[in-house]
């Protein structure tokens, strides 16, 4: 809690943006929120998780049913003995694709980059 300081210290600020991880000690993003918002009444707080943003934001109906539609075609498809075939939606129907077709265009990884991102995910 030690991120939740006095902000009357900060008075000439009009607003502040806190970041939280993921599995935060002090909890996550809504907890966190509830508990500045009970310390400072004053503030009108907003969140967001970052990673809904990054993939799109929340799922809307289509992406639900889309979901729905792949799910129960994957477990069918194991039911009928499908297997190494990737499933997809293309001009409005579902699609088998068998899994070396679907990696064919497959593009190594810079080793550099890679290192690069090893270094800055921690």
């Amino acid at each position: 809690m030690q991120f939740l300081i006095n902000l009357k210290k900060c008075a000439h600020k009009e607003s502040y943006i806190i970041v939280v991880s993921e599995g935060d000690d002090a909890g996550n993003v809504h907890e966190i929120a509830s508990k500045f918002k009970t310390m400072h009444p004053e503030y009108d707080i907003k969140y967001l998780v970052l990673g809904h943003l990054l993939r799109g934001g929340n799922p809307s109906a289509n992406d639900r049913i889309l979901a729905s539609r792949l799910g129960i075609a994957a477990v069918n498809a194991l039911i009928d003995g499908k297997s190494n075939q990737m499933i997809g939606w293309k001009n409005n129907k579902l699609n088998f694709i068998p899994l070396e077709q679907a990696t064919k265009h497959h593009i190594e990884i810079d080793k550099e980059l890679n290192e690069i991102l090893q270094l800055l995910s921690y």
